[in-house]
């Protein structure tokens, strides 16, 4: 045998409300129609007036009407809204009050059923501190710190109970209260808050720096590198640095040879071979590796700043620059 189910109120009166908005639009049409016909109307009879006989008295009686026609069908379509609005109101008070009580006999309901699992739950909780109180006590009287924990557990349990037998009649009340309207509905447990995830920095990458290093971090901040030291460099600087061969990587013997050769992390920012990788285009020197064929070379540059002409020279293990006088 098939269960039929009652419908509430709600759902019987939310069909209504939706014909009796369609009806207000309808009437609305119409009332908008009723007026272009007035405006049409009101134009031609003025126009009869101005240019028309003003003995013709059929015709002027016939402008007439059609104007009366127009305005008396506006009258009666605004009636008309007028009480179907009202009638919309009065329905959506009625669901509006109906939604209400519904939140509320939901929210008493899950209020009581709450204070049920605290009330089922209390009885458990006290039995079991009571024994392992019970339990302790056995060792508590020449063990410290035992003997602390039974008389911890025996003092939170004494207050719980208090507090409980206190807090479970008022909610009880407030079940009804809130059921009957004289309570507000609790507010909702608030959800934890997002944990925000810091937005990732670019990616740099360790090199070993073969000769002072400049430039630029991710975040803007200018960053200097000591000669012989690991520095961390942003992606496009590592690759300007590595195409200058101002720079080789961790697994480099070099790094074994010469790391921390210059005794210390000061950087001198005025040192006449700092590269800037920034401003690479602009820089005049020419890397040579000391420890390729050409390590001997040397090779002669002018300052692009200072316009102090300078000889660059390459050793074995060693970089330097000799200002030419």
């Amino acid at each position: 045998m098939a269960i039929f189910k009652k419908k509430s109120k709600t759902q019987n009166l939310e069909p209504e409300l939706a014909t009796l908005r369609q009806r207000v639009q309808a009437l609305e049409t119409k009332r908008q129609a009723a007026e272009a016909e007035l405006t049409a109307a009101t134009e031609a009879r003025q126009l009869n007036l101005i240019e028309g006989s003003l003995d013709d008295t059929k015709t002027a009686q016939m402008l007439q009407d059609r104007v009366n026609i127009a305005a008396s069908a506006i009258v009666g379509f605004e009636d008309a809204i007028s009480v179907v609005q009202v009638q919309i109101a009065e329905i959506e008070r009625k669901l509006d009050a109906e939604r209400t009580q519904a939140a509320r006999t939901a929210a008493a309901d899950t209020l009581a059923r709450d204070l049920d699992s605290i009330e089922k739950a209390l009885p458990l909780y006290l039995d079991a501190a009571q024994r392992f109180a019970d339990a302790v006590e056995k060792v508590g009287h020449f063990h410290f710190e035992s003997g602390q924990a039974g008389s911890l557990v025996r003092n939170v349990r004494a207050q719980i109970e208090v507090a409980v037998g206190i807090a479970a009649p008022e909610l009880r009340a407030m079940v009804s209260a809130i059921r009957e309207g004289s309570a507000p509905i609790p507010p909702r447990k608030p959800e934890p808050a997002p944990v925000t995830v810091a937005k990732p920095t670019a990616g740099t990458r360790r090199l070993f720096s073969l000769r002072p290093l400049r430039w630029t971090d991710a975040e803007g901040r200018v960053r200097h590198g000591q000669q012989f030291e690991d520095c961390e460099l942003t992606p496009i600087a590592a690759q300007r640095a590595l195409r200058l061969r101002a720079v080789c990587g961790l697994d480099d013997p070099r790094r074994r040879e010469l790391k921390g050769a210059r005794g210390g992390h000061h950087v001198n920012t005025n040192a006449l071979d700092l590269l800037d990788l920034d401003a690479e285009e602009h820089s005049g020197i020419r890397f040579i590796d000391p420890n390729d064929e050409l390590a001997t070379e040397r090779s002669a540059r002018i300052d692009p700043v200072t316009g102090v002409e300078f000889v660059e020279f390459r050793g074995p293990a060693r970089v330097g620059q000799l200002k030419v006088s």
